[in-house]
């Protein structure tokens, strides 16, 4: 593996820390369950939300309190197991952003944004921060979207998980082979 491909593979592992970070800080903030939900309802159903939540409130804040301890004490196995290296990691067959993302992509548990982040960071990593700013995966993602008009066809995950496919390979296309 080259040194350029090593630093992709820790940017994937810096987006996954960014990943546990965020989920440690919802975690960590209370929130009533279907709260976003409830206040789109009439009064009644508001009234019968919460007394149903003052009865159960001893059960809510024991398993909010259980999962907090959770994530408190997973958190720094997890968090030092992004700095390990695994064994079966290998260089990528194809020296593009489309074999980068097929070597790594078992290693990226990211939601989108992420995902489009740390694409956008081996753009600058392998081809230079001028190719980044001419081809940002937003702008390949937008296109795509347009290009695409099915979307009731597809659930939104999948909608979702095709359109950053197509935008990833035309980008990877677009792009070319790196050195």
């Amino acid at each position: 593996m080259s040194d350029k491909e090593a630093r992709c593979f820790e940017l994937v592992r810096h987006w996954e820390r960014r990943r546990l970070l965020k989920q440690l800080r919802a975690t960590l903030a209370p929130r009533l369950p279907l709260s976003k939900v409830i206040r789109t309802k009439p009064f009644m159903m508001q009234a019968l939300y919460y007394l149903v939540l003052l009865i159960t409130l001893p059960l809510t804040v024991l398993l909010y309190l259980a999962r907090l301890v959770y994530a408190v004490l997973m958190f720094p196995l997890t968090f030092a197991t992004t700095y390990a290296i695994p064994s079966d990691l290998r260089a990528p067959g194809e020296r593009n952003i489309q074999g980068i993302f097929h070597v790594f992509s078992r290693y990226m548990d990211f939601p989108t944004e992420f995902e489009v982040a740390c694409i956008n960071d081996w753009v600058t990593e392998l081809y230079g921060d001028p190719k980044h700013q001419k081809h940002p995966m937003e702008r390949y993602i937008d296109s795509e979207k347009g290009q695409h008009q099915h979307r009731d066809a597809l659930p939104e995950h999948d909608y979702v998980v095709y359109i950053l496919n197509a935008a990833r390979e035309h980008l990877s296309r677009e792009l070319g082979n790196y050195a």
